[in-house]
């Protein structure tokens, strides 16, 4: 078997040529892929490789990212709510 993680990088290289700051983005994807504590489920980084994510990212993180959690976490309501937009769009807007 062949484990395959999220690589952070693949976000940062790419957007370096956009001009978009992605620290916190990652920073969020770590805390949240940590709170998975499951390799099989953690968020990966192709949602985020968008040319204009300051424009998407609010819609990637509503209609993606939190469905994904609310679904993985149906027992652990506390975990789905830190990562809601309201609470993380200041650390991993662009």
């Amino acid at each position: 078997m062949v484990e395959v993680e999220p690589e952070y990088d693949i976000i940062r290289n790419y957007h370096d040529g956009t001009g978009h700051d992605v620290d916190g983005l990652i920073e969020v994807l770590k805390e949240i892929n940590d709170e998975i504590d499951d390799k099989d489920f953690h968020v990966g980084v192709t949602y985020f490789l968008e040319d204009d994510l300051d424009e998407y990212i609010q819609d990637i993180w509503e209609m993606e990212i939190e469905p994904y959690l609310e679904e993985y976490f149906f027992d652990n309501r506390g975990a789905v709510d830190q990562f809601r937009w309201s609470n993380v769009e200041g650390r991993v807007s662009p």
